[in-house]
């Protein structure tokens, strides 16, 4: 028997359904991307909803800001979200777009539509910006779309980690009305992941050297 058979063996069968359960609910095709947040305790409350609501994948642009205070976001993450680091929108963008994508800034502007009317028939990013500067003139190129979360209040604007756990709910809803399903891997990512996630369960001792992205 292989070391690692041998060691999940020591796993709960409750621990193992449970398991099985959350990744039937992940989901691919939504994504977050979080650009110049410059609070790591926002950055890591949006990395908490998104593995909350079944989000397999976050991205963090860091330009502004030193490149460590990315790194440190990171380092307190959820080892459950896979969270990719990236030097500029360009590069972000790009990476979604050549993967299919199609990407939505959270701005005030006149083009911008309610989330509520975004389709998410397709795999969606939603983008959001530095808590006081917004997103860059950068991503504003090369966005596909902007969207507003409707407010009926006197309050003018939700907290970063609050707009982006709103945003989360609603396309990871609709995304699932669309599809007709709770998730969306393949049945070799759901294999991935489940060994992935069964590692992780480990003693820390014990664990094979293994990232979440290789799932």
């Amino acid at each position: 028997m292989h070391h690692s058979e041998q060691y999940y063996q020591m796993i709960s069968e409750k621990r193992k359904t449970k398991i099985k359960e959350i990744i039937d609910h992940r989901l691919s095709s939504i994504t977050i991307v979080l650009e110049n947040i410059y609070d790591s305790h926002n950055a890591n409350a949006v990395i908490r909803t998104c593995e909350a609501f079944g989000i397999t994948t976050l991205h963090l642009i860091q330009t502004a800001e030193p490149f460590f205070t990315a790194k440190r976001i990171v380092a307190g993450s959820s080892k459950w979200v896979d969270v990719k680091i990236w030097q500029n929108a360009k590069e972000c963008f790009d990476f979604l777009h050549q993967n299919n994508f199609v990407i939505y800034t959270s701005a005030i502007h006149h083009s911008s539509i309610s989330i509520w009317d975004i389709e998410f028939n397709q795999q969606t990013a939603l983008v959001f910006g530095n808590e006081h500067a917004g997103i860059s003139e950068m991503a504003h190129k090369l966005t596909d779309g902007n969207f507003i979360i409707p407010m009926y209040g006197f309050t003018e604007s939700f907290n970063i980690s609050v707009a982006a756990g709103i945003s989360a709910s609603i396309a990871c809803m609709r995304r699932r009305q669309f599809l007709n399903s709770a998730g969306d891997l393949s049945l070799q990512q759901k294999t991935n992941m489940e060994k992935y996630f069964l590692e992780k369960s480990l003693p820390k001792s014990l664990r094979p050297r293994i990232t979440v992205e290789s799932v």
